[in-house]
């Protein structure tokens, strides 16, 4: 199972910085919203709307008018609002609120017309997740670790009895996911071995007993939805890419492909309530999505600029034909929502008043270059479009993504944003280890973290020359998650390629980083595969550990750490900083309060974007 973490994060700006170097302030910037998720209803005239706005210090939930844009304050949860779902009539809304950021979220019902909640699972160090509903929406299938914080096991929720089911397999047989055919009473779920291979079961619901349907090894089966008697799944059964296929249940060893692309992952989904289905894609930094009329019918034109705009979501109006809410955005911009049906296109939300058009705001580019055996990599660049015409040359930071399944794309990342319009050139790599570049190359960073793939972080500084605006003596490296550990690996093994560092979220001790990850079976099984097995690997994880290493750093570090992160835990790093500290090492300590892993309010934005900006600039002045 993918431990993927996608941030939909809220900022802006409001005037364009000029040549010489004018700092763009964080209020400015701050104008830029988006939405973190959003939900058409069933009136078909208002759509609700979890985002933060320039003036909410965190995430709330808003009803937005689709025809005058008015919006209205729905839900304050006292902090950040984490998701927002339905059930399938979309008639009951759910809303998944932490304990401030440690994302062990708690399922609540929302009721719109009192504006009150009230929770219906969950208690702290626990997480529940919503999978799906019955037709009627009075069933809810239920992902949670309610009974043993190291098992996530499936249940039912019955709305009318407020009752929640035995866990629906047995004691030991965790899950990764689940879908539900309701009407047929059938159970697949899937079971993660590492991060590259998830094995797919049927469940029988009397007995529990589960029956092993798909095992390959390196090969993923992510169900999707049911059809009938067939089970639609996204699978990179015997390929290279991920692909949409079905299995007939009465015959399910056969895979049966229905989409499939040498050059990206496709993931489908079929809205069967609303009528329409869709592809996800993604591939060499680029996602969007396509979506069709019923089953895979006429395919609906969502954007007519398709090679420089990205669809990022699509939800379908209730009860209108062909009439959807998109959020799309030209490449590397901020998004916006639009209502586009056969006769219309329009806009309907404002997120940007900063003042900056798209035109001035920093631009996304591919960027290509060898790395150190000769492999071809692939890197996102972000600039100011007249810096290429210009003779002044400006300082780069290098950005590894996190993940480590993930990858540096064009769409919309705030911190590249904000760098760029404050006068730093931004160079994402697409590492090995990288996804959208196929299963094998996602792999190749396994029980390699601190070497291959940083040393593809070096050899993309090296590709700097070919920029003739780069700043060559001022090459930073900068990171958040597992791209805060490459940030401190990078610095570690290789300590005279960088200038000065900021690592966010990061890991020091994959020691402690091991011990302290979430007990359940995916986190623990994708780590292994990823890190190496603690016993077993020791002197490789110990050798890739920039704790045990800490005397090699000489340049100047920034770290910014969470107190309520679940993933990359303080502690881990409190250790690594005072290590540091006992050396005399040049570095300097955040600890944020209040947030986990992903940073979302307000106050913490700031810190992370200005503090690190301010930094940097710091250094430029230094010599080293």
């Amino acid at each position: 199972m993918r431990l993927l973490c996608f941030l939909v994060l809220l900022v802006g700006c409001s005037s364009m910085p000029s040549n010489k170097g004018t700092q763009l302030t964080f209020d400015q910037f701050n104008q830029i919203t988006s939405a973190a998720s959003y939900l058409p209803l069933n009136d078909r005239k208002r759509v609700l709307l979890l985002t933060r706005f320039p003036e909410d210090e965190y995430r709330k939930l808003y009803s937005f008018d689709i025809e005058t844009g008015k919006r209205e304050l729905v839900y304050d949860a006292g902090q950040s609002i984490g998701w927002l779902d339905s059930d399938e009539p979309n008639n009951i809304i759910y809303l998944g609120i932490d304990n401030k950021g440690d994302e062990q979220y708690q399922i609540y019902e929302l009721d719109l017309k009192t504006k009150t909640t009230q929770k219906i699972i969950g208690h702290k160090d626990r997480k529940a997740s919503l999978i799906s509903t019955d037709a009627s929406g009075n069933q809810l299938l239920i992902r949670s670790n309610h009974l043993d914080r190291a098992e996530y096991r499936p249940f039912i929720y019955n709305r009318r009895t407020k009752k929640l089911s035995k866990p629906l397999t047995k004691k030991g047989f965790g899950i990764g996911w689940a879908k539900m055919d309701w009407q047929k009473q059938r159970l697949v779920i899937t079971k993660s071995r590492n991060n590259a291979t998830s094995d797919l079961y049927e469940v029988n619901l009397k007995t529990r007993e589960p029956k092993l349907l798909h095992a390959t090894l390196g090969t993923s089966y992510s169900p999707s939805y049911f059809k009938g008697d067939r089970l639609y799944l996204n699978t990179s059964h015997g390929k290279d890419r991920v692909g949409c296929a079905y299995i007939e249940m009465n015959n399910p060893k056969k895979i049966n492909w229905v989409r499939y692309d040498n050059n990206k992952d496709l993931y489908c989904f079929y809205d069967k309530t609303n009528g329409f289905s869709g592809i996800w894609s993604s591939g060499m930094g680029r996602s969007t999505t396509q979506v069709f009329e019923g089953h895979f019918g006429k395919e609906q034109s969502l954007t007519k600029n398709p090679e420089t705009e990205l669809v990022k979501r699509v939800k379908k109006v209730p009860g209108k034909v062909s009439s959807y809410i998109v959020e799309r955005f030209p490449l590397g911009k901020p998004p916006e929502l639009f209502f586009v049906s056969p006769e219309q296109d329009k806009q309907i939300s404002r997120f940007n008043n900063s003042g900056l058009s798209f035109d001035q705001m920093a631009q996304t580019q591919d960027f290509r270059y060898k790395s150190f055996d000769g492999m071809d990599m692939h890197a996102i660049l972000v600039t100011q479009k007249q810096w290429a015409k210009g003779s002044k040359k400006y300082p780069v930071i290098i950005w590894p993504h996190g993940g480590p399944d993930w990858y540096a794309g064009h769409e919309y990342y705030p911190y590249f944003q904000y760098y760029a319009l404050n006068d730093f050139i931004v160079l994402a790599p697409n590492f090995r280890g990288s996804t959208s570049f196929g299963k094998k190359f996602e792999t190749l960073n396994d029980k390699d973290w601190g070497g291959g793939h940083i040393k593809d972080l070096v050899w993309a500084k090296k590709a700097l020359k070919s920029l003739p605006y780069a700043d060559l003596d001022n090459v930073f490296i900068a990171g958040r998650s597992f791209g805060g550990y490459s940030t401190l690996a990078a610095i570690t093994y290789h300590p005279k390629e960088f200038k000065a560092a900021v690592a966010i979220v990061a890991i020091g001790d994959l020691f402690e980083f091991m011990a302290t990850i979430p007990p359940s079976e995916s986190w623990q099984n994708e780590f292994k595969s990823e890190v190496g097995i603690v016993g077993k690997d020791d002197k490789l994880i110990r050798e890739r550990s920039p704790f045990f290493h800490a005397e090699k750093v000489s340049i100047p570090l920034k770290v910014y750490h969470t107190e309520n992160d679940t993933r990359t835990r303080v502690e881990n790093m409190d250790k690594y900083v005072a290590r540091l500290k006992e050396l005399k090492k040049p570095v300097e300590y955040e600890v944020i309060p209040d947030e986990g892993h992903a940073p979302k309010k307000k106050e913490t934005w700031e810190k992370l974007l200005k503090g690190t900006v301010d930094f940097l600039n710091k250094q430029k002045e230094t010599t080293l």
